[in-house]
């Protein structure tokens, strides 16, 4: 028995492949509060990993725009590593400037991001973080590595930590 495909019927699944993957890599496990929902004022102020205590960073945003991110692990600016390491026992401390911003999935799915702006080796960085649910549970978080492996760095307001 011989199976008969078109070009049309192979670029056609194709595409449905694809777009799956797209749709699964941008909202696989928790969808980003909608853009406009959230004000800086509800951003700013002092927050922490959950990772446990000895696993613990802290990033500070301050109303005039200055941001303090202490105790970063080795490993954070290593970009988009399928299997990433973070190395505690060497941390460094970082200091920059913050935004609120809108940001698009390629699916289309606007969400809001606070940016990130500072030096790393004497070179300019950017590092974005996802801001995610309700005003009493929100948190931050980034992707470390393939989004596929669920491996995020979340930060969390005291009192907002994780029951």
């Amino acid at each position: 028995m011989r199976l008969n495909f078109s070009r049309r019927s192979a670029v056609a699944a194709l595409g449905l492949v694809v777009c799956g993957m797209l749709l699964t890599g941008c909202s696989l496990f928790e969808v980003p509060i909608p853009a406009n929902d959230v004000q800086a004022a509800e951003v700013e102020g002092t927050w922490h990993t959950d990772n446990g205590p000895e696993k613990r960073t802290q990033l500070e945003l301050q109303p005039n725009g200055t941001a303090a991110w202490t105790g970063v692990p080795g490993g954070v600016f290593d970009g988009f590593a399928s299997t990433p390491t973070l190395d505690w026992d060497n941390r460094t401390d970082y200091y920059g400037t913050w935004t609120l911003e809108q940001d698009q999935c390629p699916v289309g799915n606007d969400y809001q991001i606070v940016r990130l702006h500072v030096e790393k080796e004497n070179k300019p960085w950017v590092y974005w973080l996802y801001v995610m649910g309700p005003t009493d549970g929100r948190s931050l978080y980034q992707w470390l590595g393939d989004p596929d492996n669920a491996d995020r760095l979340t930060f969390r307001r005291d009192g907002n930590d994780p029951v």
